[in-house]
This record gives C-alpha cells, structure tokens and sequence, in this order.
C-alpha cells in the first residue's frame, strides 16, 4: 500500500477535527451558547471540555499514528453524539434548515466511514 497516499489522507480527515478543536477552544463561550441553544442545558461546560479532549487527541493520533484506534474510537464517539445531538431536526418546517441539517448528517456520516477505513488500512500499513 502506498504509505505517503495513507499519511496524506490521514492528514486531510484529522484536519477538520484539529479545526473544530481550535474553533471550540478560541470560541469557548460561544460554543457554549450554540449548544445550550440546541436545548443541552446541563453539564455543557463539561461536554464541551470533553469534546474538545476528544478532537485534539483523535486529530493528533490521526496526524501521527499514535494510539490511532483510540484516537479513531474518540472520533467516532465524538461524531455520533454530536451528530445525534445537534443534526437530527431534518423535519425542519424551514427548508434551508432542513437542507443544512441533511448535510451536516450525511458530512459526519461520511467522516464516520472515513474513520472505519483509517482504522482498518492502519493494519495493513507498516
């Protein structure tokens, strides 16, 4: 298998994790509001935190192979809980709400399948 194609799209998925970390720590407060908005009123600084753990380790262990089905299974955790949390108001009676919900689903469903390749080609890469 092709080591520096592997490496490179490990790199491109660990990104947007990397990304959504650093948007989270530089916008504390304001993911705070986002998500109290989105009706989780209880322990949203702790989940937030735990998010936020949860990001930068998956997205370094993406980057350097480093406990990477730890890092690929705290991603995972990640995108279904986010996913189930804030992406399921598909039924929106405002259709552009309904449209970004639909997208947001299928992204982190798509990043989901992503994740389970990274995991299992890990195997068969030395």
């Amino acid at each position: 298998m092709n080591k520096g194609l592997y490496l490179i799209g490990r790199l491109m998925l660990g990104l947007i994790f990397f990304a959504s970390a650093m948007g989270k720590i530089t916008d504390f407060q304001g993911t705070l509001g986002y998500m109290k908005s989105k009706g989780m009123t209880m322990g949203t600084e702790v989940f937030l935190l735990g998010a936020i753990v949860f990001l930068l380790f998956g997205s370094i262990s993406l980057f350097t192979r480093i406990k990477l089905k730890w890092g690929v299974s705290a991603l995972l955790l990640f995108l279904v809980s986010a996913t189930a949390i804030f992406h399921h108001d598909l039924g929106n009676p405002d259709p552009m709400t309904a449209k970004i919900e639909m997208i947001m689903l299928m992204k982190n469903i798509s990043m989901m399948g992503g994740l389970i390749c990274v995991s299992v080609l890990n195997d068969y890469v030395d």
